[in-house]
């Protein structure tokens, strides 16, 4: 199984497990998706500009914390009146998206969201 298939095999099984998720960006620290689930072809959103937008916040968020002294960014969660979206840094400067509908208990996604974290942190070290 090549690695690519091994790190999609994990965003299918956050899918599975939580149902009110809707869309997953894997994204390299250079803006570049490394993996998006559900398959582009199937996607509500364009990864391209998802990792562009999201990267622009995450950037924007990190000098606010930095100007004031709390380090660097490793979690965010912004939840809107049509959906709940989770970003996670990795120590090399990937970013996982996670977008998920509303009704999502967020303790479950985030449990979820830290499991799946784990488990990808090895494989990203392969790239």
């Amino acid at each position: 199984m090549t690695l690519a298939e091994r790190i999609d095999e994990h965003l299918q099984k956050l899918k599975q497990d939580v149902p009110e998720v809707r869309e997953i960006f894997l994204i390299s620290e250079e803006g570049f998706p490394i993996s998006t689930y559900p398959p582009e072809e199937h996607k509500e959103s364009d990864p391209f500009l998802i990792a562009s937008l999201f990267g622009g916040v995450a950037s924007m968020v990190n000098s606010a914390l930095n100007e004031t002294r709390q380090g660097n960014l490793s979690q965010m969660i912004l939840e809107a009146d049509k959906g709940v979206t989770v970003m996670v840094i990795f120590p090399h400067g990937q970013t996982l998206t996670v977008i998920a509908e509303p009704t999502v208990r967020m303790g479950i996604l985030v449990g979820y969201i830290r499991r799946l974290v784990q488990s990808l942190m090895p494989l990203l070290a392969e790239l």
